[in-house]
């Protein structure tokens, strides 16, 4: 984020010129090796990381003892297939916008151990479009079996706050990890997802050095109902102390609480007279309660405003936010927070990280999970997010929640304003605010050869969102095209004869009514006729379902986007002279517990009143993770509602 990099050069640099200077030790691999030796299990798999070293080296240089930082990364990787070796052979290595690469080896070495040196004639220089550098080269020489191996060391200015990720989508037999600064300076460090605990291993005045290693890493599995990213072997650490400098910690919550809190709220006058001016034209009445005051002022904000990325200046300074109309992510959070704080609004501001990258590790200080605003207001424990156009007071992104962040919120200390920071948890929507509904009435037509079906869809939550921040943009035949996609997503083959929708604003107001879609429509697939007997596929009027089966051993814990419940209605009208002669298939209890709660649930049951069948169903997922070795708890639900979707019921004569 721009604020941390402009915190970090206002205090790194005073923080180191009086140590000495400690220089590079430059990384080198054997020259002229043998190959690796490997088993049969390495063998046989299209691909493998033989060795996986990362290093890094934090050093002084120059007159002025300027901090630099030198990133090694080395790997040799086993190709035993086509495919491994379209895959692996162009190498792409990216230097940002400050970074320099000061050494870069790569070769194949062959079967018979012939060694193919890289020619350097074959790298090319890359720019994006915003800027950084990438450097793409291609490993000569590699054929089936052969070892691909490079490393390279990029120089980049000092960064304090790293995260490094040590499994991929190939298994690694032999990683190791090195960390060595200059003996003044301490790193807190933490492992996750099994990655061993790091450890010092030579401490003294002028360097200090921290290594873990690990043998046989696994690949990470692609698992439905997991976060990959967030459950990788990882390593995050941070600058903790300069002995040089005190004994006190260093980028704690409470600093970086101040520094945040003195960027978003800190105001020329200006900046606070426009903000005056435009409090006046939200026209917001003193009666209105708080709830409806945040309302409205994000109501007025993302209607009139809109997002632009991009960090210039002007992005960020109120008076050109409120004449453009536009601004980036930090420039419409200080408006915000500008608003709340001159309608004297109790609010906190929020900073955390998206759970689809890490989970956030409050025991950790580090500053790379200070990602994305929001505000939190206390008095009715609602959260906002401030530049997410499409949501409203009451929801945010679901990946931001089920998470820690930290709260920052406004003090006062001898007449001097400043602010204090906690991590907290960031709970999740529960289960009842993500509904989806469906009421339908299936009445059999034209000798049993057609369906007329009445049915009402209902959406709230998550789906409303996204439908509600679809639906205005799109122009009437499209609505309609939207609607009956919709129709024909629980009956596949419906000839639909009336479609209507309701709430479609995306307002607060709206936000707390269900997105409705009512539908009367035909269907011909419902009825299949066997001999004297009618087959009707009821279960196909709940729609297609997820199925979960799972061949190999689950490594990853169950992990939901965010909690939801799905409450179903159906009523059939059984004609006449008939009977359904297995109503009992529709019955249905299948559960997951936590603690003796049912946590997850899928429960259908029916009633007979004289010729109408009444099914109800309800399916809820109420928490968002559940352990690895229940997962077939979990696994048994969803399957459960995927299975209710093949029940069909036998009709007969009576």
């Amino acid at each position: 984020m721009k604020f941390l990099r402009f915190a970090l050069t206002l205090c790194l640099l005073p923080l180191f010129q009086s140590v000495t200077a400690t220089g590079y030790h430059p990384y080198n691999w054997i020259e002229n090796r043998k190959r690796m030796a490997v088993g049969e299990q390495e063998r046989d798999l299209p691909v493998c990381m033989l060795k996986y070293h990362l290093e890094y080296q934090y050093v002084y240089e120059g007159e002025d003892d300027e901090q630099y930082l030198y990133v090694t990364r080395h790997k040799i990787i086993l190709v035993n297939n086509d495919q491994a070796i379209h895959e692996n052979n162009k190498i792409y290595i990216s230097t940002g916008e400050t970074g320099t690469i000061v050494e870069l080896k790569a070769r194949s070495i062959q079967s018979d151990g012939k060694i193919v040196e890289m020619d350097r004639t074959n790298i090319r220089e890359v720019k994006d479009e915003e800027g950084s550098g990438y450097r793409i080269f291609a490993i000569d020489g590699v054929e089936k079996g052969s070892e691909i191996e490079y490393f390279f060391t990029l120089k980049l200015p000092a960064r304090f706050f790293i995260r490094e990720f040590f499994q991929f989508n190939m298994p690694v037999s032999l990683t190791s990890f090195k960390l060595q600064v200059p003996g003044n300076l301490k790193f807190a460090i933490k492992s996750y997802n099994g990655f061993p605990e790091v450890k010092t291993t030579e401490e003294n005045d002028s360097l200090r050095v921290y290594e873990a290693s690990a043998a046989d890493i696994p690949a990470m599995q692609d698992e439905k109902f997991c976060k990959p990213s967030n459950r990788k072997m990882r390593v995050e650490f941070k600058l903790a102390y300069n002995t040089a400098r005190g004994k006190g910690r260093l980028f704690t919550w409470a600093d970086v609480s101040k520094r945040i809190y003195h960027s978003i709220y800190d105001l020329d006058k200006e900046s606070r007279k426009e903000v005056d001016r435009l409090i006046k034209n939200i026209n917001i009445k003193k009666s209105s309660s708080v709830t409806d005051k945040i309302a409205r002022i994000e109501e007025y904000i993302k209607k009139g405003f809109y997002l632009q990325k991009g960090g210039a200046d002007a992005l960020e300074y109120i008076p050109a936010i409120i004449k453009n109309k536009y601004g980036d992510e930090r420039g419409l959070t200080k408006l915000y927070a500008t608003i709340f704080s001159a309608l004297g609004i109790n609010h906190e501001l929020v900073v955390t990280i998206s759970r689809n990258k890490v989970l956030f590790d409050g025991t950790l200080d580090t500053w790379n999970y200070l990602d994305d605003y929001f505000f939190y207001f206390p008095d009715n424990q609602l959260f906002l997010a401030p530049y997410f156009m499409q949501f409203r007071l009451g929801m945010i992104p679901a990946e931001f929640t089920a998470t820690q962040g930290l709260f920052i919120k406004r003090v006062e200390v001898r007449n001097f304003e400043t602010a204090i920071g906690d991590v907290r948890y960031i709970p999740p929507l529960p289960y009842n605010r993500n509904l989806s509904g469906l009421d339908i009435h299936i009445k059999i037509a034209d000798g049993f050869t057609n369906s007329d079906i009445t049915m009402t869809q209902s959406y709230s939550g998550y789906d409303a969102t996204y439908f509600r921040s679809l639906y205005p943009l799109l122009e009437n035949d499209k609505k309609t095209e939207l609607l009956e996609s919709l129709v024909k997503f629980i009956v596949q083959d419906a000839q639909i004869n009336e479609v209507s929708v309701k709430n479609t604003e995306l307002s607060f107001q709206d936000n707390q009514k269900p997105f409705t879609v009512h539908s009367l429509l035909n269907s011909a697939s419902l009825i299949e006729h066997a001999g004297n007997r009618y087959i009707i596929k009821i279960g196909d009027m709940i729609g297609p379902q997820t199925e979960l089966y799972q061949e190999n051993k689950r490594t990853c814990p169950v992990e939901n986007d965010f909690n939801r419940g799905y409450i179903r209605n159906i009523t059939l009208e059984i004609p006449p002279g008939y009977s359904i002669r297995n109503p009992d298939d529709i019955n249905m209890d299948v559960y997951a517990e936590d603690k003796g709660e049912r946590v997850y649930s899928f429960v259908s049951t029916y009633t007979l009143d004289q010729n109408m069948l009444h099914i109800k169903i309800e399916e809820f997922y109420k928490k968002i993770f559940y352990p690895t070795d229940k997962f077939e708890d979990f696994r048994r639900v969803i399957n459960a509602a995927a299975d209710w979707n093949k029940i069909a019921l036998i009709m007969v004569e009576k």
